[in-house]
């Protein structure tokens, strides 16, 4: 997302677009997160991110990360939405 710009929002690094969080990222002792921003998106795509979603966040650990297909859906999807 060259277009975005880089931010610290809700206490948690976050990429926003036109003023609109994107993604956001944490870390935990025993897990690491992806934060969707979107509830209508997360309950959109539950079959594909059943495996990892809580709430409208995604956890995974580094050892097992989300695949790279399945995080380039969702930024394209949020992407859309902003847009």
């Amino acid at each position: 997302m060259p277009q975005a710009e880089e931010a610290i929002s809700y206490g948690v690094p976050m990429f926003k677009l036109d003023g609109k969080g994107v993604i956001a990222m944490s870390a935990k002792k025993d897990y690491c997160s992806l934060h969707l921003m979107s509830p209508p998106m997360a309950k959109s795509m539950a079959d594909e991110l059943k495996k990892y979603l809580k709430g409208v966040t995604l956890h995974f650990t580094p050892g097992k990360p989300l695949p790279v297909t399945l995080v380039k859906k969702i930024v394209k999807a949020r992407l859309k939405e902003i847009k």
